[in-house]
């Protein structure tokens, strides 16, 4: 009385005598007595072992054992069972415990294995092979003892490539599960295999993609890939967890926090990545050098133009690279007028520096770190990448050393030796990433209170973990005499500041990338899927002298930082952002408002856009039952105090109180800070900006609750964050009705939801 009975059908019943199992799974009430025999103490805090009474009636007789905790499990004897035999009793994760039979040594039985080391029943997994008819064929299903095999009729309902788990309940006694292959449109597996057969990929989203557009092509290292939509709520350099299927179909994605990445071990494999040094010890410091050629650009510019001619590529020569106002950076310059709409660059991707193209000409290296796929996570096509890319700067190197010109049988080849030259030429002196490993203290310094050096200094590990990997697992020869920390960094910068991802293809496209970013772009790039080309054209006219500028996509500081290394003037800043992740985000604060799933997840603010990360942690709140406007209030102020707490950001601050104090809709602090205190152009000017970019950030969403609460309206509200505050306002109001609200997107100038 009081126990609970579980009772439980099998999912495939013709192949079971008996399709039913029953299982106790709570201890009866303390003032129940026993129903028969003595009571037996537990002899150990997990394991239980009794040994049962001369009395006892097998099938019939029941036993009381105390178990861990003070409570009082209820057994009935096995039928099996024998007096004085011994039953070992085991806790199972679901609650339940399962029960063997360790026979006692007497009247000359066979002697079974003592307590301490009794076998576990046997597990055997077979997949339905082809031509076999449900309920009709029988298989012989091997034991793995010799010549013992199991005669199986296949179930009613099962087809090939479905799965038979075939479990020992008792010896001699055997269970069947049924586990439906999944079909390709993403239905879910039957049975309870799902997580047995699913594996897990790992990529990194490139610079160049769009959230909720851009596909991306992963091999699942089964002879085929498979596309993936990068998620609405992910960022340049953000890891992406795809979970595949025993059908090769995608289950789930997500977006990893980046303290979630593998450090010594997951889920029994070996793990591969993983941040350099423990965060919560501070950053190590590691001296790495980049390789810089002085060879002119003029010249590695042209021999890349007659290369890639040479290959089908079509380059106007109305354009040629230079440097001009306002930037003053090598780019791309018009020579002559250019009409709106002139097409200036169409280069095949047989040309791309791709992951596809490395296959094609390094297929042994591929091979080779393709096997890899476990240890990389899945990442493989990412290292296989960087790799090439740092053997061609390995061997631009020699080249420009020797001051040697090879000759190439085909143009590809021609122009990915220029192609490397040129990204020999470009400095990355001033990336977070080698900061981040060469003088990290000094990182964390200049950015604090803001947590980005904490993002920098797990993606510089990041590629010291791989790079690691790679020359400890693959053959110099492969890799190239050059390989080195140095050289691997650099492919990996180059990579991450150059990446278009084209047709689900990670790809370098010379030429094309040469071009600088502006937010007032005027030149916009396409792909051109009837021959397979990356398209750049004008979308105004340009006068002779003027820069050809494309877009690298509306980022904040804080985005453009973290990814390519530089920042705008602020009156150039499409918006501002915040990511509150690893210890950037309020452990107490989350644990209070948020359900346990949700307190490790990753927030992003954005003054332009509402992020879905946003819209899924106040959502959560409402369903656990607090108040979402409350949470979001307690995590800006949190975030808020420590820049206004900071003495280095104290004048810029002030500075801002100037401009609103003129026009409160004004985020103008550049305009009103002493040049005194305004940090010289390069790494300080940089870390300004980029705290500057989370604080404003942060006021305008404290601005929503204030209007909200009525203390504040409309018209003193940073102009800046018009579009987000429209929204979030209207959110808001939602969750005040009770109602719970999604964010949908869609692309301008289309019909999007009414």
């Amino acid at each position: 009385a009081g126990a609970t009975l579980v009772i439980a059908a099998c999912p495939a019943p013709a192949c079971c005598e008996n399709p039913w199992r029953a299982m106790l799974v709570a201890p009866p009430r303390r003032d129940d007595p026993p129903s028969h025999g003595d009571r037996v103490e537990a002899s150990g805090a997990e394991r239980v072992v009794i040994v049962l009474p001369e009395d006892v009636a097998p099938g019939k007789s029941k036993i009381e054992v105390d178990v861990a905790g003070g409570s009082r499990l209820r057994i009935l004897v096995p039928e099996k069972a024998e007096p004085r035999d011994r039953l070992v009793l085991e806790p199972r994760d679901d609650g339940g415990w399962e029960c063997s039979i360790v026979k006692n040594v007497a009247d000359g039985r066979p002697p079974s294995p003592p307590p301490t080391e009794y076998t576990k029943r046997r597990q055997i997994t077979v997949e339905v092979p082809e031509g076999v008819e449900a309920g009709e064929t029988k298989l012989a299903v091997p034991l793995g003892d010799g010549e013992a095999k199991l005669v199986v009729l296949v179930p009613a309902g099962a087809k090939p490539g479905d799965q038979l788990t075939f479990a020992e309940v008792e010896p001699g006694e055997w269970r069947c599960q049924l586990s439906r292959r999944c079909d390709h449109e993403g239905g879910e597996v039957d049975g309870g295999m799902a997580s047995r057969r699913e594996r897990e990929l790992r990529c990194e989203v490139p610079a160049s993609a769009v959230p909720g557009v851009t596909q991306l092509r992963l091999d699942h290292g089964a002879g085929g890939s498979v596309l993936v939509r990068v998620p609405d709520d992910a960022l340049a350099g953000d890891r992406l967890s795809v979970m595949i299927g025993g059908d090769n179909a995608v289950r789930s994605i997500r977006v990893v926090d980046i303290e979630d990445a593998p450090r010594s071990t997951v889920r029994g494999r070996p793990a591969s990545l993983r941040p350099l040094g423990d965060p919560a010890a501070g950053p190590l410091r590691r001296t790495v050098t980049l390789t810089r050629s002085t060879e002119d650009m003029g010249d590695i510019y042209r021999e890349m133009l007659d290369a890639a001619r040479a290959g089908g590529a079509v380059i106007s020569p109305k354009i040629d690279r230079g440097s001009v106002a306002p930037l003053h950076i090598p780019g791309m310059v018009a020579q002559e007028p250019i009409a709106a709409g002139e097409e200036l660059v169409r280069m095949p991707s047989a040309l791309h520096m791709s992951v596809t193209r490395c296959k094609e000409l390094e297929p042994e290296l591929a091979a080779t770190i393709g096997a890899l796929s476990v240890q990389l996570a899945g990442r493989h096509d990412e290292a296989l990448h960087a790799a090439c890319v740092a053997k061609q700067l390995g061997l631009a190197e020699d080249r420009c050393t020797a001051g040697a010109c090879d000759s190439f049988d085909d143009a590809r080849r021609r122009l990915w030796a220029a192609y490397a030259a040129c990204m020999l030429c470009e400095s990355f002196d001033e990336h977070p990433y080698w900061r981040a490993l060469n003088d990290p203290q000094s990182v964390k310094q200049s950015l604090m209170p803001s947590r980005e050096y904490e993002y920098m200094s797990l993606m510089a590990g990041d590629v010291v973990a791989m790079f690691e990997l790679l020359e400890k697992s693959v053959d110099a020869s492969l890799l190239g005499l050059k390989f080195a920390l140095g050289s691997f960094l650099q492919a990996r910068l180059c990579i991450l500041t150059r990446v278009f991802h084209l047709d689900g293809d990670s790809c370098m496209v010379p030429i094309s990338d040469l071009f600088n970013h502006s937010d007032d772009h005027s030149v916009a790039w396409s792909w051109d899927d009837t021959d397979k080309s990356m398209v750049l054209t004008a979308t105004r006219a340009h006068a002779a002298g003027e820069e050809l500028l494309i877009s690298y996509g509306r980022r904040s500081n804080v985005l453009l930082f973290r990814t390519y290394g530089f920042t705008l003037p602020p009156a150039s800043e499409p918006n501002w952002t915040v990511l509150l992740l690893g210890t950037a985000r309020p452990a107490d604060i989350f644990a209070e408002f948020l359900p346990a799933r949700h307190q490790r997840m990753m927030l992003h603010l954005e003054s332009d856009l509402l992020q879905q990360s946003l819209v899924t942690a106040l959502n959560a709140c409402k369903d656990r039952g607090k108040d979402p406007e409350q949470f979001l209030r307690a995590v800006c102020k949190h975030c808020m105090a420590k820049y206004e707490k900071d003495s280095i950001l104290a004048p810029a601050l002030a500075a801002l109180t100037r401009a609103r104090a003129k026009r409160p809709q004004s985020a103008a602090w550049w305009e009103e800070l002493p040049r005194e205190d305004m940090p010289q152009a390069g790494w300080l000017e940089d870390c300004l900006r980029v705290k500057m970019s989370e604080y404003l950030c942060l006021t305008a969403h404290m601005e929503v609750l204030a209007i909200l609460a009525g203390e504040l309206v409309e018209d003193e509200c940073l102009a800046g964050a018009m579009n987000a505050r429209k929204i979030l306002l209207e959110g808001f109001r939602l969750l005040r009705t009770g109602s719970r609200f999604s964010l949908n997107t869609f692309e301008a100038g289309t019909q999007g939801p009414q």
